[in-house]
């Protein structure tokens, strides 16, 4: 009976709902934003603040409703760093593609200095005639 009441409940929901949000987190924050990751980030998030928020309404109790706030500032902090992870992905996709065949043909670090180099150079472009572009219009 006690180890059941560890794995169910709303405390299960609540540490289940903020594992997702630190899930996702990871996932928005640790590599170089592709469209799958980001999405994955961004539906991870959304999954632990609906999680967050039925348990709190489903539950009246002080303790669980202080778990719960932070479950759902975690989820909400991490549904927003993967909209603008996914943001970044969608607007950096041609970058981003051609670093990652850059880097898969990499053989030695020399050629996977160079992949990074290309990147940077792209990705400074890309910001260059945006900035242009946006002071025009």
């Amino acid at each position: 009976m006690q180890i059941r009441s560890r794995f169910t409940g709303p405390a299960a929901n609540i540490r289940f709902a903020l594992t997702l949000g630190l899930i996702s987190l990871y996932f928005a924050l640790s590599t170089i934003p592709t469209i799958s990751r980001s999405t994955v980030s961004l539906t991870l998030a959304m999954a632990g603040v609906i999680l967050a928020l039925r348990t709190r309404i489903a539950q009246k109790s002080e303790p669980i409703k202080v778990r719960t706030a932070s479950a759902l500032v975690v989820g909400f902090a991490a549904a927003i760093v993967g909209v603008l992870s996914l943001s970044a992905a969608v607007l950096l996709n041609t970058e981003i593609s051609r670093y990652e065949e850059c880097a898969a043909g990499a053989i030695t670090h020399a050629s996977a200095q160079a992949c990074q180099t290309q990147l940077r150079d792209d990705l400074n472009a890309r910001i260059t005639h945006l900035r242009s572009s946006t002071q025009q219009g």
